[in-house]
């Protein structure tokens, strides 16, 4: 877990953290795949070196997603709050929880929804940091969808073994 430089190799616009959130969403609604109009950012966020080289610039995608999905009123994007949990999110705190973690517990603290998420991340940081994650995270036992894991697990998998092919 190296150091996350001031001026990290990739950082998105304040202004595109709502695009890639966005894209991210189209992405796993199905209506865009790999080959469709993915450029170097979308591939960061969606593959983790958003998350491993730009943790707090991640968070605010992962916010963003959250509001995407509190504001759509078809209802039909809460779906994806398990594979936020287990992509992106677990991704920030697995490169970089110990920075990360008073923040984490702020926003948690904030809002029942990023509660939720943490709520479905397994453990990939020191025993401190998930402490401090379980105190705030809505546990999986009281969610209805707790079920779902495995499925979201296997769908992660599918996502990582798929290549980037990216336009030139």
């Amino acid at each position: 877990m190296g150091d996350v430089s001031e001026t990290s190799w990739f950082s998105l616009p304040p202004e595109s953290v709502d695009a890639y959130a966005r894209h991210w969403l189209a992405f796993e609604s199905g209506s865009v795949d790999f080959d469709d109009e993915m450029d170097e950012p979308l591939d960061a966020v969606i593959d983790g070196r958003l998350a491993s080289s730009d943790p707090h610039r991640a968070l605010d995608v992962v916010i963003r997603i959250l509001d995407l999905i509190r504001d759509d009123l078809s209802g039909g994007l809460g779906q994806h709050t398990g594979i936020l949990a287990a992509g992106l999110t677990e991704d920030i705190i697995r490169f970089h929880g110990e920075l990360v973690i008073e923040r984490i517990e702020a926003i948690a603290g904030e809002r029942r929804d990023f509660a939720d998420v943490l709520g479905g991340v397994w453990m990939v940081t020191s025993d401190d940091v998930w402490r401090r994650i379980r105190a705030v995270a809505t546990p999986v036992e009281t969610r209805p969808d707790s079920d779902q894991r495995p499925r979201l697990r296997s769908h992660r998998r599918q996502l990582r073994a798929t290549p980037l092919r990216r336009r030139r």
